[in-house]
């Protein structure tokens, strides 16, 4: 008698281990899937950084043609070149183009990240 007691115990805590390991994986298993539902998205705060240095980068370009044609144009070429390495080490891609005619400054930028794609064309007159 006491035999079959102590196989009937065994069996149990047999039962108990793997229904305790069953029900931690059902739990691992649902917050792996429900984890994204419920994290908070910290950086959420910066996404919106890519509008913000668009517009700088255009008002900046608009300020620097005060100056004769020649010089704008070649302080233009710099600010592209700075824009450009500025924006690759921030995960943007930035790329501009500038076009000189006739004392008129052509500008086609356009700036992509993982969020948004901006891109506009001005033209600015020179002295």
């Amino acid at each position: 008698m006491r035999k079959l007691l102590k196989f009937g115990y065994k069996k149990r805590a047999q039962f108990f281990i793997i229904s305790a390991v069953a029900l931690t994986m059902t739990f691992l298993t649902l917050n792996i899937l429900f984890n994204q539902y419920f994290s908070v998205d910290s950086s959420s705060i910066y996404s919106g950084d890519e509008i913000y240095l668009f517009e700088n980068m255009k008002q900046l370009i608009k300020d620097t043609s005060d100056e004769k044609c020649i010089e704008s144009y070649k302080n233009i070429k710099e600010l592209e070149f700075i824009f450009e390495e500025d924006m690759l080490r921030k995960g943007y891609f930035f790329d501009i183009q500038t076009i000189l005619k006739h004392k008129i400054i052509y500008i086609d930028m356009e700036l992509n990240s993982k969020n948004i794609n901006l891109k506009d064309s001005f033209s600015v007159e020179c002295k």
